[in-house]
């Protein structure tokens, strides 16, 4: 899947920080291949913790959702 975004500024070390954090919290919540719902609104709390989703956090959802929708990872109650 390709992501376009016309932001033409490099992310902020912080912006990089949170973005490094959410991809290893995404990482672990998919290590086992289950995904709880609590892991699934921490990581979304998490995306939307600054008011704002940038492409770069969009593009790590959406491969969680891709691998719900393949069935490579499950939902956990």
């Amino acid at each position: 899947m390709e992501v376009h975004s016309n932001r033409y500024q490099p992310l902020s070390d912080m912006e990089q920080q949170a973005l490094s954090d959410l991809a290893r919290r995404a990482k672990k919540a998919l290590e086992d291949g289950v995904i709880s719902r609590q892991e699934r609104d921490e990581i979304v709390a998490a995306i939307y913790a600054d008011g704002k989703v940038s492409v770069e956090e969009c593009a790590i959802f959406r491969s969680i959702q891709e691998k719900i929708w393949l069935g490579e990872v499950m939902i956990a109650e």
